[in-house]
């Protein structure tokens, strides 16, 4: 998968509250390049309901995950957020 990021991902990146959390979304942004179907990142439809709505999810852990919009094999990160 390729990932491109939105101007202001870097924004939320540099508020996670600490570097072992950075470390971590680091890891899984790479997990995620290489094989989306990873187990530890649960990637999924954020709306399953609306088959046109682009809008992925997956997961840092129990509680971050990351949103991004996906179009075929390229999938643009905007948002990292609290469940």
């Amino acid at each position: 998968m390729n990932i491109k990021y939105d101007p202001d991902f870097k924004d939320y990146y540099d508020a996670l509250p600490t570097d072992k959390l950075r470390k971590k979304t680091s890891q899984k942004i790479q997990f995620l390049a290489k094989n989306p179907r990873h187990r530890s990142l649960n990637f999924k439809k954020y709306n399953k309901k609306n088959k046109k709505d682009k809008t992925w999810q997956f997961r840092i852990d129990r509680n971050w995950r990351i949103w991004g919009i996906r179009d075929g094999d390229d999938i643009t990160l905007y948002y990292i957020f609290l469940k």
